[in-house]
């Protein structure tokens, strides 16, 4: 038995490895904090931010599904008694239309800022990096800061 808040690893075949029997072990969750790499003039991204361990290793993140702008840009949602629809207005800003309302601006609260530690885990999340050079993204934030998007 593995003592509470010991790192959690799936066993899982080395690639290449003759004997599909010899396990690697491969981290299912970890910490990285936020940074801008890559000279990325921003940290983050309509569905991704950018981080890096310890060791200034560099990782492309996915926000969790509700905060991922494109998944929701164009959508329509019954909220209470209303359909909101949903439009992308920035990275982490949304605009909330609903016939006979006001429209508001909803954004990703609270924000994310670099030097933030975040826990993220090994997904394949179907995202990739569109805006540099189309890796997939095989890590995800789980959101332990409990972003959410709120009106401005």
């Amino acid at each position: 038995m593995q003592p509470i808040g010991y790192p959690l690893f799936l066993q899982h075949p080395a690639p290449g490895a003759e004997n599909p029997m010899n396990p690697a072990l491969i981290p299912i969750e970890r910490e990285l904090t936020i940074a801008k790499i890559n000279g990325a003039g921003s940290f983050e991204f309509y569905n991704y931010i950018t981080a890096e361990d310890d060791d200034g290793v560099g990782y492309y993140v996915a926000k969790p599904w509700m905060l991922r702008v494109a998944v929701h840009d164009g959508q329509t949602y019954t909220i209470g008694v209303n359909d909101v629809t949903l439009a992308s207005a920035s990275a982490k800003s949304m605009t909330a239309s609903a016939a006979g309302e006001d429209d508001e601006t909803w954004v990703i609260t609270p924000d994310y800022f670099e030097d933030e530690v975040i826990t993220v885990r090994r997904k394949d999340t179907g995202i990739t990096t569109d805006e540099h050079n189309s890796d997939d993204i095989l890590w995800e934030d789980i959101n332990t800061a409990g972003r959410c998007w709120a009106a401005e």
